[in-house]
């Protein structure tokens, strides 16, 4: 099992998501998004996209940190599960891009914010894809996007949120 782990406002997750999505499209293997740190000061905004990606649970999450378990718990654990280390990939401080094992690892866990393109550039389309909006449904969504369509239309985004 592959999980990123969602850090920060919408930019953010959308670089730890594609970073994520090229990993499991190179080993084959199922994405999910842990959002369990969002909660303090943000929300997950991916909901938005056309993504097909599950929601880590609390149980996926002991596949990585198992530090609130019995003892008897974590035998039990490691019997069903097995005894193999997942492969953390956190974000160096350098520009250096990683590196990945030619074979994949049974879990993986990716913590970083990845904010550079060569991460997951190989596929663009993919990416541009999952990002994409669903299409606009109900009848003051579709007044709207008529208004948008017939007339010059201007968005103004002031980013005030966490600079507050």
């Amino acid at each position: 099992m592959l999980i990123t782990k969602l850090e920060g406002g919408l930019g953010n997750q959308m670089f730890q998501y594609a970073v994520g999505k090229r990993i499991s499209i190179q080993y084959g293997i199922p994405l999910k998004l842990d959002i369990f740190n969002l909660f303090e000061y943000r929300k997950y905004e991916m909901d938005v996209f056309n993504l097909d990606t599950e929601i880590a649970t609390k149980k996926d999450m002991l596949l990585f940190d198992r530090r609130n378990l019995s003892l008897i718990e974590k035998v039990k654990f490691k019997i069903k599960h097995g005894f193999s280390k997942p492969l953390y990939l956190l974000e160096k401080e350098s520009d250096e891009l990683f590196a990945l094992p030619a074979k994949a690892p049974k879990n993986i866990l990716i913590r970083g914010h990845w904010q550079n393109e060569d991460y997951f550039k190989d596929i663009e389309k993919v990416i541009r894809r999952d990002f994409s909006f669903p299409e606009i449904t109900g009848e003051e969504n579709e007044a709207f996007n008529r208004l948008i369509v017939r007339t010059n239309s201007v968005s103004v985004h002031i980013r005030r949120g966490d600079y507050m």
